[in-house]
């Protein structure tokens, strides 16, 4: 059997030895003797399994250390470059190597990757890593030897499975994410370990009296009089996660440069997923994807005005999305805008009351590089306004947007992207193929506006203005 065998056998006499130890742990009582028997059987196995794997790890390490002597010799003796730099031109810079258990850069772990998709015997030992379910069988059973096991499901190819992206890139594909993202960055985060998260929120749709977190609701009494009791209602937010996947291709000379590889696939991984994630936060529909503010229960659609002319945004809209915003909302609120819009925001302002002699302008926006706002965002009723490709064209519903982004919830999956890759897909260009799939799910953390104690107008932290045309 080769390296790969070895490993699958071993697992499975692991995955035997340990669902005996859990049958006996689950009925609460000791091994039988019988039990006990098949479990040192198995390790038994395991064991020779593992001193199979070792004697061939020292045998490759026994040829590979060969090689090098052979070639370092007949380097000094034909007075050429040592190997690593007689072959520099054809062949990537290795910074580390296996032995130092880090890829240099994200374009080295794409190439091994690579690599081991078109055969597993070429699988570079730094994409093996140990496997948390053999640790915990051989714990079970008074085990301590180390564990390795592939960082994805065995391959690299098609559907078949893929590599997790190691730590350091993943964390940083993901801070990339979210740091660059201007939906993103501003939005709620977790991430689970699971598939699913359930979050009890209070089920309140009313701030009148006796409405309050669902159903509380104070009095004022004499002395020794009891109030009558009462209680919040509850509802549940349930996420289940989703998977967003891009695809990019490289060339087989681009991989052979780690370093242009490298920047070309991180960011066109970062942004694809930037692009897929918030355009699903804006527009998503709740099925198989995040749930958008566009169709949400809890957003509000103000009217437009009476005589507003078509494709249009008048001071009056802003005013009036401004006042339906909860108050406690306010100091987060951002405007998302097509940048169809902008236009339309230079001229926004509201005339004060009085004669006609008298009457002045009050502005309402202040552009971005400007003496009045030095920011990088124009600014609306004291708010940064953001232009985003995911927003409508200006005259429809979502072309501009208020929001509270931190009332949205967004969870992704612990452990972050993972990276399958094919040489099939694009073999008679001679492209390497790459998908990166992300698991996530999100949607608003309100079920419904609220309507306030005293007014005749619902609240909510998510506003959109509605079709002027």
């Amino acid at each position: 059997m080769n390296r790969k065998e070895l490993l699958a056998a071993r697992r499975a006499e692991l995955d035997a030895a340990k669902a005996i130890a859990d049958k006996a742990k689950a009925e609460a009582r000791d091994l039988t003797d019988e039990e006990l028997a098949l479990v040192e059987s198995h390790t038994a196995k395991a064991n020779d399994l593992q001193s199979q794997i070792e004697e061939l790890d020292a045998k490759e390490a026994r040829r590979k250390a060969a090689i090098r002597a052979l070639d370092e010799a007949a380097g000094w003796e034909l007075q050429i470059p040592p190997p690593a730099q007689a072959h520099a031109a054809r062949a990537p810079k290795v910074v580390g190597g296996e032995a130092s258990g880090r890829f240099s850069c994200f374009g080295e772990w794409l190439y091994k990757v690579k690599n081991a998709g078109m055969n597993a015997a070429n699988t570079d030992s730094r994409l093996i890593q140990l496997d948390a379910r053999d640790q915990e069988a051989y714990d079970s059973i008074s085990r301590t030897m180390p564990m390795a096991a592939a960082s994805g499901l065995g391959t690299a190819i098609d559907s078949d499975g893929g590599f997790l992206i190691p730590p350091e890139f993943r964390d940083l594909l993901v801070k990339q994410v979210f740091e660059v993202g201007e939906v993103l960055s501003r939005v709620t985060k977790a991430s689970l370990v699971g598939n699913t998260l359930k979050v009890p929120y209070v089920n309140e749709t009313s701030r009148a009296t006796g409405s309050r977190y669902g159903g509380v609701q104070g009095y004022w009494v004499d002395e020794g009089t009891a109030p009558t009791a009462s209680k919040p209602t509850f509802g549940r937010l349930e996420l289940s996660l989703k998977k967003a996947a891009c695809v990019g291709y490289i060339t087989e000379e681009m991989m052979q440069d780690y370093s242009a590889s490298s920047s070309l696939m991180m960011n066109a991984f970062r942004d694809e997923l930037i692009w897929i994630v918030e355009n699903a936060i804006i527009n998503g529909t709740g099925a198989g994807q995040p749930m958008g503010i566009l169709n949400a229960n809890c957003t509000v659609s103000i009217p437009k005005e009476s005589n507003q002319t078509a494709a249009t945004i008048w001071g009056e809209n802003i005013v009036k999305m401004w006042a339906r915003l909860p108050s406690r909302s306010r100091q987060n609120a951002v405007w998302f805008v097509n940048q169809d819009v902008e236009p339309q925001l230079w001229k926004l302002g509201l005339l004060t009351q009085g004669d006609s002699s008298t009457s002045d302008v009050i502005p309402l926006y202040f552009p971005a590089g400007t003496l009045l706002n030095t920011g990088r965002f124009g600014n609306l009723m004291g708010r940064p306004v953001i232009p985003v490709e995911y927003c409508a064209t200006l005259g429809t519903v979502g072309d501009i947007i208020l929001a509270d982004p931190t009332q949205y919830l967004l969870v992704d999956k612990a452990g972050g992207p993972q990276v399958a890759s094919s040489i099939h897909v694009r073999f008679l260009q001679d492209e390497q193929a790459f998908r990166v799939t992300y698991r996530v799910d999100g949607e608003p953390m309100w079920s419904a506006p609220i309507t306030p104690a005293n007014g005749s107008h619902s609240l909510s932290p998510f506003l959109t203005l509605a079709t002027r045309a």
